[in-house]
């Protein structure tokens, strides 16, 4: 894949059916893209995605598989009309709009039929932009604003003018003075993120409108149980007001990024909340240090010239004795990438020490 000149050759790699996981997009200086659900998917004699995310036995014939489906049987798109392709780890059905793959032209177990807010949140980013420079897709990589916020905010207040105290009236405050958004500086972020949590945003039954592949883009919506979701807003103002947080704390005085002697804000989110800046982090006493999600980013145009930004968040070396240790966490926590050393005169600039292989010993220099 990495030698591929052209779109056929990548295509040709990928026949070869040596990766067993993962969704794969290309993109090439021609102006080709090209996505493909791919992976070494069982033939199976029967069942769906949800019979086969279950324990099956393994003692029954019926159950066993024998061989996987062939490349031609994948899910795969090639130049769509649309002229983009995105894939937030979703399911193929909806990696473009118009969407062209069909669930029902496809085994029912190939894939899940669902779209959480992140790959949402995606669509939107680019279906709101026709035209998308390379700096602003930098931006959008790093976007922080909650799709879920702007889904069911509207419905919380309404929630809470119904049956709302004091207490959730003051989260009301805050929450609409707030941008959406969960940088570092972002007020009322902690506060609806909190919530969330205890509302569970995952769980289909919370939402009136259940998600459907028809209204993919503006579903689910809808409190089921308004009531509810207004008394745990309010036992998240208590909780806040037990340890002293002031409602409107700034996100990044309780979202950290903490890693060997670094203790810096940070920005993004679970991307259940649906962020595209995805930081799921680790709650403790006093907040949530992040523990992964972005990690090597990369943001290409193909042309006469590579232009690349990139950034590996935890650094190129694991050894602690090194100063590219965690060097890289200082860009992440401000929404930066650095430059791509693709050519040889690039990496030449930046060399620090060569090493010189001379039979079984070596020299540096």
């Amino acid at each position: 894949m990495g030698n591929a000149r052209n779109l056929e050759e990548f295509q040709a790699a990928l026949k070869m059916m040596q990766i067993p996981f993962f969704n794969v997009m290309y993109a090439d200086g021609k102006g080709n893209i090209f996505y493909m659900f791919n992976g070494l998917v069982p033939r199976r004699a029967s069942g769906d995605w949800g019979f086969w995310s279950k324990a099956i036995p393994g003692d029954q014939a019926a159950y066993l598989w024998q061989e996987v489906h062939a490349y031609e049987d994948l899910p795969k798109i090639s130049n769509p009309a649309s002229g983009w392709l995105q894939n937030a780890n979703d399911p193929p059905w909806t990696s473009t709009f118009p969407r062209q793959l069909q669930p029902g032209d496809f085994p029912a177990y190939m894939a899940p039929v669902e779209m959480d807010f992140r790959p949402q949140r995606a669509v939107k980013m680019v279906q709101e932009d026709p035209r998308i420079s390379f700096e602003e897709l930098i931006e959008y990589k790093h976007s922080t604003r909650m799709e879920m916020a702007d889904r069911l905010l509207d419905d919380l207040f309404l929630a809470i003018e119904a049956h709302g105290g004091e207490a959730a009236r003051e989260a009301k405050a805050v929450l609409e003075k707030w941008d959406r958004q969960a940088n570092a500086e972002s007020r009322g972020a902690w506060l609806f993120y909190v919530w969330a949590g205890r509302f569970k945003p995952w769980l289909a039954s919370n939402y009136v409108q259940k998600w459907s592949l028809e209204q993919a883009l503006s579903t689910p919506d809808g409190l089921a149980n308004p009531k509810e979701a207004v008394a745990l807003l309010e036992q998240v103002v208590q909780s806040f007001k037990e340890k002293q947080w002031p409602l409107d704390v700034a996100w990044g005085e309780r979202y950290r990024i903490r890693f060997f002697n670094k203790d810096l804000p940070g920005n993004g989110v679970d991307g259940a909340l649906g962020v595209f800046r995805v930081a799921w982090g680790q709650s403790h006493a006093g907040g949530t240090d992040i523990k992964g999600g972005d990690s090597w980013v990369g943001v290409i145009a193909f042309g006469e010239k590579i232009q690349a930004r990139v950034l590996l968040s935890y650094g190129n070396t694991s050894q602690p004795d090194s100063p590219h240790y965690g060097d890289q966490l200082e860009l992440f926590s401000k929404k930066e990438l650095r430059e791509a050393w693709f050519y040889r005169n690039q990496v030449e600039k930046h060399r620090q020490k060569t090493e010189l292989r001379l039979g079984e010993g070596y020299q540096v220099r």
